[in-house]
């Protein structure tokens, strides 16, 4: 699930608002749409082809006409088949309840507050002005002006609507508003062992303070003998440090489940230690998904071989990770599911349960894990592809994963001049 909703009715206005909308929102981003689209009952299926991925529909008895249209659509042109229909009482076919609350405003407001209660931050109504009749000769729309009355305070600040009645009642969704920056909290984590001495907490901090202007939070999750007394004084005192009963990477593996300890915002930015950050993090904040990594392998050194390739080309790294509204939930349950391992990959000589921590639940098909990657170039491998081909044209961030780490890298000008 993205933070962005777009909710189609079909009053005649659709297709005005619609194209006026797309001319001036946030544009598709490396191939990812920034938005979801929920769909207004039957009539909006009728006229409008997007990739709804919710319907909202007070009509039960129309439920199995919008399953027989999504169907046709998914045998003619591999349409999504994962739609959820939404309704105001637990009927037949309905996936998610939003429960009606008199007086009514039409299928639209109830999609637009299960919108809400699932979590979207930014609702852009098209095609519902509440004005004139509907369509298929139903009621007067001015009759469901008072739900939306009613329940303004709720809707205020994350519904917009390109025009109509709801337009006045909840404003015009303008460039500021799609884009603003929400708040983010960027973590990195410790467990106070010399692989990774104070400096490079340090200076990870100072290296993400000069990248971004989006509003964050740095916290350091820290666990194992970084707990011990004394073991963090060192630290910037702009770090806010919060303690986690793990040790080595299961420290970060606490960053996927709903709720993080310690943390304030609906977004985390999750950047292992061994990193350096050449240029600006905003677009990577910015990304459109709930669930993004970066890559395990850049695309042009994906390892040989037809089965290998299909196999580890979409796997992901989790050195740098952003989780928005929970969207890595999933991981941390199955985390659960396997015991909650916590032993120590440093001196555990046979690997036990999840080699690789939450990177093996990510990247396991079995797990059928959602995410995104970032672009191959934003996030790039020392190892794979500094050494052999150069540092690609938009690289924000350079990972050590592996060997070496920055420090036995001081020969190197990009790293003596960033990492600092």
């Amino acid at each position: 699930m993205k933070s962005r909703l777009i909710i189609i009715g079909s009053a005649p206005c659709m297709q005005e608002d619609l194209s006026f909308f797309d001319r001036m929102a946030v544009p598709v981003c490396h191939g990812i749409d920034p938005f979801d689209y929920m769909a207004v009952g039957l009539s909006s299926l009728d006229v409008v082809d997007r990739n709804f991925k919710y319907i909202a529909n007070n009509h039960p008895e129309n439920i199995p006409k919008i399953r027989a249209l999504m169907q046709q659509r998914h045998e003619a042109a591999g349409g999504n088949w994962q739609y959820q229909i939404i309704g105001p009482a637990p009927d037949p076919g309905v996936d998610i309840v939003e429960p009606y609350r008199p007086p009514t405003g039409s299928s639209a407001i109830t999609g637009a507050l299960a919108a809400i209660r699932m979590g979207y931050e930014k609702i852009i109504l098209i095609g519902c002005p509440l004005t004139g009749k509907s369509p298929t000769g139903g009621n007067h729309y001015e009759e469901f002006r008072a739900g939306w009355e009613a329940k303004k305070d709720e809707l205020a600040g994350k519904v917009k609507s390109m025009s109509g009645f709801t337009r006045e009642l909840l404003g015009p969704p303008t460039g500021e508003w799609l884009t603003e920056a929400e708040p983010i909290t960027v973590v990195t984590s410790w467990d106070g062992r010399p692989l990774y001495p104070q400096e490079y907490i340090n200076t990870l901090y100072r290296m993400v303070q000069r990248h971004t202007t989006i509003p964050h939070e740095f916290v350091l999750y820290i666990g194992g003998e970084a707990t011990r007394p004394g073991a963090c004084d060192g630290i910037d005192p702009a770090i806010r440090i919060v303690e986690i009963d793990a040790i080595a990477w299961w420290i970060m593996t606490r960053l996927w489940q709903d709720h993080p300890k310690g943390i304030n915002t609906k977004s985390i930015l999750c950047l292992d230690l061994d990193i350096v950050i050449l240029g600006s993090l905003d677009a990577i904040m910015r990304f459109p998904s709930n669930h993004a990594c970066s890559r395990e392998y850049p695309v042009s050194h994906v390892p040989v071989g037809a089965e290998i390739r299909a196999m580890r080309s979409g796997n992901a790294n989790i050195g740098v990770s952003l989780i928005r509204n929970g969207g890595g939930a999933r991981v941390w349950e199955e985390y659960l599911r396997a015991g909650a391992p916590n032993w120590d990959p440093l001196t555990t000589r046979n690997r036990g349960a999840l080699p690789l921590a939450g990177q093996t639940i990510i990247n396991d098909p079995n797990y059928g894990i959602e995410k995104d990657l970032f672009p191959s170039d934003w996030v790039c491998s020392y190892k794979y592809q500094v050494l052999k081909h150069g540092i690609p044209n938009d690289c924000r961030i350079v990972h050590f994963h592996g060997q070496p780490k920055q420090a036995a890298c001081m020969h190197e000008s990009f790293v003596k001049e960033n990492w600092r």
